[in-house]
């Protein structure tokens, strides 16, 4: 959705563009913990997952078809949100806003897999 600034005092000026990132998680949502738990559920050896790092959780993921992209997509995911956390200015906020659309949709893949791979029979 597109916000436009009708109180502009110079309407020659640049539109300005922000994103707010959020984490509404919940314990079967689409993050790191929820992946880690059904990785670890799902394997014949889960203390394996319990110290993995993102990475590998991501590849894990990624080989059992969780996920749409592999880690370096993923990564990039990652970097956006970094760079919107540390230091934010327009050319920042215009690179996550183009990024952030494809992880919402990355996102609803892992939740959907993961709600279709947990479902009981």
């Amino acid at each position: 959705m597109k916000y436009i600034n009708t109180r502009r005092k110079d309407p020659q000026q640049p539109e300005k563009i922000g994103v707010l990132i959020t984490n509404l998680g919940t314990p079967d949502a689409p993050e790191r913990g929820a992946l880690r738990r059904y990785l670890k559920d799902a394997s014949a050896s889960p203390d394996a997952f319990a110290s993995m790092a993102f990475a590998e959780l991501i590849r894990s993921g990624n080989e059992q078809g969780l996920l749409r992209s592999d880690w370096g997509r993923w990564k990039a995911y990652r970097q956006a949100r970094t760079d919107s956390s540390h230091t934010y200015d327009e050319k920042k906020a215009i690179a996550v806003y183009a990024i952030a659309a494809e992880f919402v949709e990355e996102a609803r893949f892992l939740y959907h897999k993961l709600m279709e791979r947990s479902a009981l029979p």
